[in-house]
C-alpha cells in the first residue's frame, strides 16, 4: 500500500478542505484550520457540516 500513500493522503486532504469549505462561518480556510486544530467543538462543527453535505448528494 506504500505505492498509493501519496494519493491516499491527497484524497484525505481534499476531503478535509471540502469539509472546511462547507462549514458556515465566514472565516478564511486558514483560520478555520487553526480554529479546528485548537478547539474541538469547532472541529466537530466542521465534521458535521461535511457529513451533512454528503446527505444532500
Amino acid at each position: 500500500y506504500r505505492e498509493n500513500a501519496a494519493e491516499n493522503i491527497a484524497i484525505l486532504r481534499r476531503i478535509a478542505l471540502n469539509m472546511l469549505k462547507t462549514e458556515g462561518s465566514k472565516l478564511s480556510i486558514r483560520k478555520k484550520r487553526m480554529r479546528a486544530w485548537m478547539k474541538t467543538q469547532f472541529l466537530e462543527q466542521v465534521v458535521q457540516a461535511g457529513f451533512s453535505n454528503l446527505n444532500n448528494i
